[in-house]
């Protein structure tokens, strides 16, 4: 947060939990009810987005309300329908991702 202020860039988020900045253009900090509510894949999650990575973005909750307990420390799992994808952080984390499984492109 520090940084955001620092740079001058502070924008209101809208209703998806994004803002603009002069520096990387629009982007989300959170996932919110917009997102989520995209509806599920594979009965899993609701896809949410495309990380820098190539690698899918899920929100955070599964479709039965509880949150995956096998994510790895970029917030990553593996599954046979969907293969490896990410689910977003918690709102309160003020990002979607903590990092990146693979190289971006």
């Amino acid at each position: 947060m520090d940084d955001i202020l620092a740079a001058h860039t502070i924008a209101p988020f809208d209703d998806c939990g994004g803002h603009v900045n002069t520096h990387v253009g629009y982007h989300y900090h959170a996932a919110t009810d917009y997102l989520t509510d995209a509806g599920s894949e594979a009965d899993h999650a609701a896809h949410i987005g495309i990380a820098m990575d190539g690698y899918g973005i899920f929100s955070h909750f599964l479709t039965d309300g509880s949150a995956p307990d096998d994510l790895e420390k970029c917030g990553g799992h593996e599954n046979e329908s969907l293969g490896y994808h990410y689910h977003a952080r918690a709102v309160e984390s003020n990002a979607i991702l903590s990092c990146l499984h693979a190289e971006t492109g």
